[in-house]
């Protein structure tokens, strides 16, 4: 059955407003008249499409007394404050400048192809609006924080966000790192049968080091004991598991007849092990190369 469309519970807080650059597909700007409305935050509005989702891009505020900047610098330099003879905060608006993000109705998502009509009533976001438009899992999602002035915690589905390829960028300092380490702080959280993955963290500045060392003074969450560290020199590669291919990759320049008898080489070391004499190195490797009269 199709989803049932959004209630609209919010408080109107604006009007959709006739500007020289839109309303349009890709630019709405509406007055605010009550409330505060802040860059980042989202607000929606009725669409011929369901519910419009836009961001606000830009908050600006305007007052005609003073526009024409002649007219402030001789009331200042006379020593008469402009508010004090004229009413000002009468003629001071708000307004916010958004980018539509695309419509909701019932269950589906769809891009913004035509701009709504000026004078439609603006809305701030709700969190049923944001939970089902941002597709949030609210059940078993990863909780990576809350979305800035909304009250709506961000769950993010497990296999969605890691399903192929993921990538965290940002300008330095913006929280990278600190991210990286909410989503491995949520996977060692998880609950077997919410469904968990294996984590393997590749930290070449030692970030991360923490989840395996024992709390101290009982401050913070002690994750030591689902976690093991591993020293770089510790690592060993499964030289019987590598394919002549991968070899040749690492090794560059290899003719063609030198794969050809490296492929024996490892073939015959191969046969041993499954006969019992167990796996190999690289020094078996070389040994045996040494040892052949073949080559």
């Amino acid at each position: 059955m199709p989803e049932k469309a959004i209630e609209k519970t919010a408080e109107e807080i604006g009007t959709v407003i006739s500007t020289p650059e839109g309303p349009s597909p890709g630019s709405v700007d509406f007055i605010v008249y009550t409330g505060v409305v802040h860059r980042g935050q989202f607000v929606e509005m009725d669409y011929a499409e369901g519910t419009l989702v836009c961001l606000v891009t830009n908050v600006m505020k305007s007052n005609r007394y003073f526009e024409r900047f002649e007219s402030v610098k001789e009331f200042e330099r006379s020593g008469t404050k402009i508010f004090e003879q004229f009413p000002t905060a009468e003629w001071e608006y708000l307004v916010a400048m958004t980018r539509p993000l695309g419509a909701y109705d019932r269950g589906m998502i769809k891009r913004s192809t035509f701009p709504p009509s000026p004078g439609t009533k603006v809305r701030i976001a709700t969190r049923p609006t944001l939970e089902k438009f941002l597709g949030f899992d609210l059940e078993k999602g990863l909780h990576i924080g809350e979305i800035e002035h909304h009250d709506t915690p961000v769950k993010i589905n497990l296999s969605r966000l890691f399903q192929k390829h993921l990538a965290i960028l940002a300008m330095s300092g913006a929280g990278k790192s600190f991210l990286m380490a909410v989503l491995i702080e949520e996977l060692l959280n998880r609950k077997k049968e919410d469904g968990r993955i294996g984590v393997l963290v590749m930290d070449a500045h030692g970030e991360y080091r923490a989840f395996a060392e024992p709390v101290r003074d009982g401050k913070g969450v002690d994750f030591s004991a689902k976690t093991r560290f591993v020293r770089a020199g510790e690592i060993q590669i499964g030289v019987p598991k590598l394919s002549i291919g991968l070899l040749a990759a690492l090794i560059p320049g290899l003719s063609a007849p030198q794969k050809r008898d490296l492929a024996r080489v490892i073939d015959k070391l191969r046969r041993e092990m499954k006969e019992g004499l167990g796996p190999f190195d690289f020094g078996a490797v070389k040994a045996e190369i040494s040892r052949d009269a073949e080559i």
